[in-house]
């Protein structure tokens, strides 16, 4: 509070044109002044994955003049990048297209951000980037084939014939404890119904440090494949998912910008004190490939 000169220890009421650190407002700006057109081609050439990719220079220059300060607003994407990006989800989902809203744009339009700064190496993530937006740059060692993963799995209640609908985490399939139907309430049995579940694309790949450093080759073949491995441990998985599955090979230099997310270690069946990082991607930029020719261990 203010206190006005003369009256001391008066409290005034503070200025009501301060600027906020950040609002979910910011996004409809944003997209009202630099993105309007790109939006409604979206719209128009939807397909079942619908990407707006927004820059980063852009979102600067925006909420730098409509926020307290640039920097707040971009240290308030960094700490709650989750909040964020659901909030420019749904700016874009709620958008005034001017033409007709197509069928699954609210679940499948979704934001990128492009250009994030500043860039590390895979090595210089620590534990204070638990749950933090961040752009990290390294090279893909490891990609897995791509599969569908249920995110809200659907099951009947073989009782009543209700539904229950589940959401998922990476680690186990989740059943419901019991029918949500009031007045069934029974802890089962219930059957999943795949064709009423909901599923992403869903594939992971490794990225590893250095983006620079030369690759060692080691005397075996694998086919006609030489087996090449890079003199570091320092790597972490990347989960991709929907439009980002399928773009990338091993050898690429790629930055990936994305939410660091953890899983607890186990020891057999029992809980560590350990966690292991991983990145959940929103974008991903590649700077570089490799001769297509050569491989990396898929053990890496």
């Amino acid at each position: 509070m203010n206190t006005k000169a003369g009256d001391a220890g008066v409290p005034m009421p503070e200025s009501t044109n301060a600027k906020p650190r950040y609002s979910k407002d910011f996004w409809e700006k944003l997209f009202d002044r630099y993105y309007h057109d790109d939006i409604i081609d979206l719209a128009t050439k939807f397909t079942k994955n619908g990407t707006l990719k927004i820059e980063f220079a852009d979102l600067k220059l925006v909420w730098g003049r409509i926020g307290e300060t640039t920097t707040s607003a971009i240290e308030y994407l960094i700490n709650n990048p989750d909040e964020v990006l659901e909030d420019a989800n749904n700016i874009l989902h709620g958008f005034s297209l001017l033409v007709d809203r197509p069928e699954g744009w609210s679940e499948k339009a979704h934001v990128e951000i492009s250009g994030f700064e500043p860039v590390m190496a895979v090595r210089d993530l620590g534990h204070e980037h638990l749950c933090k937006f961040v752009s990290v740059t390294g090279v893909v060692t490891r990609v897995t084939p791509f599969r569908p993963k249920i995110v809200i799995a659907a099951y009947r209640c073989l009782y009543c014939e209700y539904i229950t609908r589940v959401p998922q985490d990476d680690e186990k399939i989740i059943e419901p404890l019991e029918c949500e139907n009031d007045i069934c309430g029974r802890k089962g049995p219930f059957k999943l119904l795949l064709n009423k579940s909901e599923f992403v694309d869903y594939q992971k790949i490794i990225l590893q440090y250095p983006t620079d450093a030369k690759i060692e080759e080691v005397p075996r073949v694998r086919g006609n494949f030489t087996i090449q491995y890079y003199p570091t441990d320092d790597k972490i998985e990347v989960i991709l998912l929907n439009d980002l599955v399928t773009l990338f090979y091993p050898l690429q230099k790629v930055t990936i910008t994305g939410i660091v997310r953890v899983r607890q270690k186990l020891k057999g069946k029992a809980k560590t004190p350990f966690l292991e990082m991983f990145i959940e991607a929103n974008h991903i930029n590649v700077s570089k490939i490799q001769d297509s020719n050569t491989v990396v261990d898929s053990h890496a």
